[in-house]
């Protein structure tokens, strides 16, 4: 969860500002079975209670543009939650690194490499994504969590 890797991120010794849309519980509204229901609940609340005990600044805040923008310019390392059906037709959550952005685009590294002789390591570098299409691809499940977490 992004708690979960904002906890690991201050652990290595960085400094976490996590931004999120909502303050449920993230990931629930994926799950059937209530006793996996339960444990992602009872996770979660344990995320919270750790990260109380921490500096991590959490924010319930949708960024626009030009917060994302500002940022960036502050050149700290953002990673940001995807959902990767734009990407590949899989439903799963996904975290990318964003490596600037422009007028138009927004540029991520993807650190999940497809195996292919015609694609190296550099092709999953520096995407251009339109800011539009980052906008939709931004967000996971049905309750559209976003999450974008910066280290420094």
């Amino acid at each position: 969860s992004p708690h979960g890797l904002a906890l690991s991120a201050w652990r290595r010794g960085l400094k976490v500002t996590l931004y999120l849309n909502r303050s449920d519980v993230p990931f629930i509204d994926g799950v059937r079975d209530e006793e996996k229901k339960a444990v992602i609940e009872l996770v979660h609340q344990e995320f919270l209670s750790q990260i109380a005990d921490t500096n991590i600044e959490l924010k319930i805040h949708t960024l626009e543009a030009e917060e994302l923008n500002a940022i960036l310019q502050t050149e700290s390392p953002v990673l940001a939650l995807i959902s990767t059906w734009r990407l590949n037709r899989s439903k799963a959550p996904h975290w990318i690194y964003i490596a600037a952005s422009d007028e138009a685009f927004v540029y991520i590294n993807d650190p999940e490499t497809i195996e292919s002789p015609h694609l190296t390591q550099t092709d999953f570098e520096q995407i251009p994504i339109s800011k539009k299409a980052f906008a939709e691809m931004a967000r996971f499940g049905q309750k559209k969590l976003r999450a974008l977490l910066v280290i420094s």
